[in-house]
């Protein structure tokens, strides 16, 4: 068993890193504006469920800026953080009526398919789940968004794995998940993995998660890393677990009438600036995990499991498993190809 000490919190160079990556990107968008003198201004309304700290809101400033400064404001891109235009699924359903032009993140509403990438220990490791994450199997199935009149413009890595939490006990076993209340969304897998390992489910909207936890509405919850940062979990959780259990697509959907109805070099615009947002979501992600961890060790202990222990939580989500393949909602095809995606095989030999 390995146990990660507590120490003190103390990160600059970090922020030196993010600047020296921002300042890269927008160099290099600088050069190249567009031609087209704005005679109408279109605007973009973008919401999402995090809050103004998170690496999501960041990210979003950034393409927000990248966007104006190429279409020389003739797209001006207004964001809405931490639920201001709804839950997640209120927002997904704006961006299908039209009323809401973008969402970053929430459950998989719009494309049912996707779940299969949260299926428990796909990945076992940052590697593979950016091989998926990065995959054209993962696009092909987005295009499922096109039939309700959105388009995915990017796939971002939602906080990388899902990691556990609580104020009771030390989690090192399903075992020692028995009888927890552990707050959990309306992602499937989530609801099934939860149980499989013995736990409690307390439904509870993201925003109100910490608060929950402070006055013992849950004893527990599951997030990324930087989640738990930016919302401060750590300041109302003992025990935390790194157990990489999970990790969430987290599409980029754009109302496919609005995008389209954009000049044509503003749509390009719109396209490739959400690309280079997704790239800059992984470098934040990568740069800023060992802070976090820093930070969460100022206020709680972390446990990180043992191979061995880890395959216990394994062998006891194997059921989820056997559930999706039962409902079809998976294939055996499927998985063998994801596997091999995992593996860094060419796409064009699947």
């Amino acid at each position: 068993m390995k146990r990660i000490a507590k120490t003190a919190f103390v990160s600059i160079m970090l922020i030196a890193c993010i600047a020296f990556v921002y300042n890269y990107d927008k160099k290099d968008i600088q050069n190249e504006v567009s031609s087209i003198q704005p005679e109408e201004i279109f605007t973009m309304q973008i919401g999402h469920g995090h809050g103004v700290g998170s690496i999501r809101h960041r990210v979003l400033r950034v393409f927000k800026s990248m966007v104006e400064e190429r279409t020389d404001g003739g797209v001006i891109v207004n964001i809405f953080p931490s639920g201001q235009l709804g839950t997640e699924l209120d927002m997904h359903k704006e961006v299908e009526e039209g009323t809401l032009q973008g969402v970053w993140g929430g459950g998989f509403d719009i494309v049912p398919k996707l779940s299969i990438f949260t299926l428990p220990f796909l990945a076992d490791d940052e590697t593979e789940m950016y091989r998926l994450l990065e995959s054209d199997f993962m696009m092909d199935i987005c295009k499922e968004s096109q039939s309700k009149g959105i388009e995915v413009l990017g796939i971002g890595c939602g906080g990388g794995f899902r990691q556990l939490s609580n104020n009771v006990r030390p989690i090192k076993s399903p075992d020692d998940m028995k009888g927890l209340r552990i707050r959990v969304n309306d992602i499937e897998t989530i609801r099934d993995t939860m149980e499989a390992f013995g736990a409690e489910l307390v439904n509870i909207p993201y925003n109100d998660i910490y608060q929950s936890l402070k006055q013992g509405i849950a004893d527990g919850q599951e997030n990324p890393w930087s989640n738990i940062v930016s919302m401060r979990f750590y300041e109302v959780q003992k025990y935390f677990t790194k157990i990489d259990y999970q990790f969430h697509p987290n599409p980029f959907y754009v109302n496919s009438k609005w995008l389209n109805s954009l000049p044509p070099e503003y749509e390009k615009i719109i396209r490739e600036c959400a690309k280079t947002m997704i790239s800059l979501e992984r470098q934040y992600e990568e740069k800023e995990k060992e802070n976090d961890l820093k930070q969460i060790m100022a206020y709680s202990e972390i446990y990180e499991l043992t191979e061995e222990e880890r395959n216990e939580f394994k062998k006891a989500s194997e059921i989820v498993y056997e559930k999706y393949l039962d409902e079809g909602i998976v294939t055996k095809e499927e998985l063998e190809i994801i596997e091999r995606i995992k593996k860094g095989e060419a796409e064009s030999d699947l």
